[in-house]
């Protein structure tokens, strides 16, 4: 259902009052308008998955999910446009009523990367960061393979046996291979036969003992809606053994299936603890196969197989008729919800704060950017019904390598109840109060101020850092430094930046011109 907003009324019936006698109807007026339309947000920021890359320009996001409609820019707009790499959006108001939390899958695509998905989920926590890193081939961080290979055909089939093959390297520890047969031919989404001369594979495989490799696993490892072994669908968490992306092109075309089944080999990584057993997986243990559906964007249960020991160590193999993201994964049912509360010494502030698997710590479930405070309590909607970590890191960077932690708790079970965590921070430093006002050129005497997410970067440097959620136009903040200079940007109908700005006193005020969002007062 389409939501229409009408956030300011007040100002197009002031508009309509005095613009028959005054060029400037604001004038003379001072008009505070708090424009905060949305009270479930997000801010999503886009980094390159190696750590060093630079995003292009040019990438594009859309929303899936029962309730992907609802979801807007914080400006209350469908313009979902990335810009420096940012864009916040949120949750209409109506769309959590009867709901505890809501899950939408976040899809961005960008020149010379791989499609990247993302969870996310309104609820609970009123204003959240979410990183999405994207993947470029030329340029793979830690644990991550890619390879493309090609082979040619004739009569639009394959006249031999052929395996195309993502080898061990530097980078990643175990192989991933994909096993066509003589006289396979190749099908589009309606099931004809492609007609062509060469076959090109795309094999990108991941290891699971890297935090790197498991930031780029698709969704996340809690899985909303998987079709399960059962036959029905459930909310679950996987422990992943292996996953891999395997796309095939006969002439450019994208292959959706073949005519007859190819098999599929994962190397497995020998170190991983199989949730069944407490134990490092061994030949014979049984693991779950899943395929990931782009049209439904859900994982879906295909067949369970043995784990055997093959020519490079422990493999997994099995035969598919169609291609998609696969894993080789245990799983289990989440529980709806858990509360935790942080008794926290030291801070508050934010800090980066990560739910790891106790057992495999290089797997995680969340990461999130947070406010910590002594006495937070929060709630956790769809979390593992098995024993995870809390991890808490001073950067993004930190935490997504898994370098650094300043806190890491014992394990438990987030389904068990309540959760209390000891967490100790450093001391803060001095406290900024920041008050930010913003304004319309031409229009006199009308002051904004918005609720949104703010970044700053000492003057001078190139990097934008994550300052904080600014409510109304106010917000406090320990990480700027008195006498020195800042810039200020800020995501609200687009990115919007404010430069050479002296932070010399304890409660300082900026304002900054609201751009294209003015065009619509």
């Amino acid at each position: 259902m389409k939501r229409n907003f009408r956030p300011f009324a007040l100002v197009a019936v002031l508009f309509g009052l005095f613009s028959s006698c005054n060029t400037d109807p604001f004038d003379g007026i001072d008009l505070h308008l708090s424009p905060e339309l949305l009270e479930y947000t997000a801010m999503l920021e886009l980094v390159d998955a190696s750590g060093n890359g630079l995003i292009p320009d040019g990438a594009t996001i859309r929303f899936s999910g029962a309730q992907a409609d609802e979801v807007y820019t914080i400006a209350a707009t469908k313009e979902f446009e990335f810009e420096a790499g940012k864009l916040a959006v949120g949750l209409h108001p109506d769309a959590l009523q009867g709901n505890s939390f809501v899950e939408v899958t976040a899809i961005v695509d960008a020149p010379g990367y791989l499609t990247a998905r993302t969870l996310i989920r309104f609820g609970g926590l009123k204003q959240q960061l979410v990183n999405i890193p994207l993947l470029s081939t030329d340029n793979l961080p830690n644990g991550v393979g890619y390879a493309i290979q090609s082979y040619g055909l004739v009569n639009n089939a394959m006249p031999d046996d052929f395996t195309f093959i993502l080898p061990a390297s530097a980078l990643k520890d175990v192989p991933v291979s994909l096993n066509v047969v003589s006289g396979t031919q190749f099908l589009d989404a309606n099931g004809a036969v492609i007609n062509g001369t060469n076959v090109e594979a795309r094999i990108a495989g991941f290891d699971t003992d890297s935090p790197e490799s498991m930031a780029n696993y698709p969704v996340g490892l809690i899985a909303p809606n998987a079709m399960t072994p059962s036959g029905s669908t459930q909310n679950i968490s996987f422990t992943s053994a292996g996953f891999a992306a395997i796309d095939l092109f006969v002439d450019g075309q994208e292959v959706v299936g073949f005519s007859q089944p190819a098999t599929i080999s994962m190397g497995l990584d020998p170190s991983l603890i199989n949730p069944n057993t407490g134990a490092p997986i061994a030949v014979g243990d049984a693991i779950e196969i899943w395929s990931y559906d782009e049209t439904l964007e859900t994982w879906s249960y295909e067949q369970t197989g043995l784990v055997v020991n093959g020519p490079n160590g422990l493999e997994m193999s099995f035969t598919t008729n169609h291609l998609s993201w696969w894993n080789v994964d245990f799983f289990g049912v989440n529980c709806t919800s858990t509360s935790l509360t942080l008794n926290v010494t030291g801070g508050p502030g934010y800090y980066v704060v990560k739910m790891v698997n106790a057992a495999n710590p290089a797997q995680f479930y969340s990461t999130q950017t947070l406010y910590l405070f002594d006495g937070m309590n929060v709630t956790l909607y769809n979390v593992p019904d098995f024993p995870v970590l809390i991890e808490v890191y001073t950067t993004y960077w930190d935490a997504y390598s898994g370098s650094n932690p300043l806190f890491s708790s014992a394990p438990f079970n987030p389904c068990d109840g309540p959760v209390n965590l000891q967490i100790g921070l450093p001391a803060p430093n001095p406290w900024v109060n920041l008050d930010i006002e913003g304004y319309c050129d031409g229009i006199s005497g009308l002051v904004l101020r918005p609720s949104f997410y703010v970044y700053y970067r000492p003057s001078g440097t190139s990097t934008w850092l994550y300052l904080g959620w600014v409510s109304n136009g106010m917000g406090t903040t320990d990480d700027l430094v008195q006498g020195q200079y800042y810039d200020f940007a800020v995501w609200y109908g687009g990115w919007i930046e404010s430069t050479n700005n002296l932070v010399d006193q304890t409660n300082y005020t900026f304002s900054f011109e609201l751009g294209s969002f003015c065009d619509d007062l």
